[in-house]
């Protein structure tokens, strides 16, 4: 047997049991001083703990049982919604979301009729899966909005290129109306969609939500003579043109291209002084 306590050295074990006990050395011990046994081999192994048995700790791996009858439990009733949503759409079949929706190639230089998305984009289930396109029965875009809450649904449409995948088109008015320099709240748009997906002939309809997105900037361009500089000498007598400019902004309006471009004199210098 082992012996352990409080101020004993290591390696202290029984020689001999009964009364007194014999240990392995002289030890001295405070009254009431509480002493642990563990077992130990015999000689001439003493001191060494003893590997407990399999009383100690047990583990064992076993084959699940299988039951015909429906076997409920209790669980607790925490937790997102959000993972709720998701388990029953997973159980469903239903669509979960679109596959992409990629307005990068998008700016306000794109032309009528143009796609504003760079590409086309299907339905997905919970686990980013395109929904079979014989399965889409439907996807219709209900609604357009700027930031200001406006409705913009005259602005677009959205169209079905190929079976069950979709893209949408700017349309005329749009180009009349804005340019990138007008405020963000009306050149920034919400779509709003509606998607029924039928799976072993149950109907499933789910809304989707995408933006606000909008047309980016397309780079100003001002151009000068090619022999000419932004400084120009003159005299008071001369009265034909001096220097002319010519700019626009990347409008694909004609009658928006120019809008916003301004010109100035920075300074007047006599050179004569």
């Amino acid at each position: 047997m082992i012996v352990s306590s409080s101020g004993l050295p290591d390696g202290i074990y029984v020689t001999q049991a009964g009364n007194p006990i014999q240990l392995s050395e002289d030890v001295t011990l405070a009254a009431d001083q509480l002493l642990t046994f563990v077992p130990g081999f015999p000689n001439p192994n003493q001191g060494e703990d003893k590997i407990p048995g399999i009383q100690f700790l047990s583990v064992y791996e076993t084959e699940p049982v299988e039951s015909a009858l429906d076997i409920y439990w209790e669980t607790s009733t925490s937790g997102l919604l959000s993972d709720l949503n998701n388990a029953i759409l997973n159980s469903n079949s239903g669509g979960a979301a679109f596959s992409s929706f990629d307005v990068g190639g998008w700016n306000e230089g794109l032309a009528s009729g143009a796609n504003i998305l760079s590409g086309n984009f299907t339905i997905v289930d919970n686990f980013g899966v395109n929904i079979p396109t014989g399965n889409i029965t439907s996807l219709t875009m209900t609604s357009v909005v700027d930031n200001n809450g406006a409705d913009r649904s005259s602005y677009f449409t959205l169209t079905n290129p190929s079976a069950g995948f979709f893209n949408i088109q700017q349309l005329q008015i749009i180009m009349i109306i804005f340019f990138f320099s007008d405020s963000s709240a009306v050149r920034l748009f919400t779509f709003s969609f509606q998607g029924v997906v039928t799976n072993s002939g149950v109907a499933t309809t789910t809304s989707y939500v995408q933006g606000p997105f909008g047309p980016a900037n397309v780079q100003p361009v001002i151009t000068l003579p090619a022999s000419a500089s932004t400084i120009v000498n003159t005299s008071r007598i001369t009265t034909s043109t001096l220097q002319t400019l010519e700019g626009h902004n990347g409008a694909n309006n004609n009658d928006l291209k120019t809008s916003d471009l301004t010109a100035e004199i920075t300074a007047v210098q006599d050179t004569t002084k």
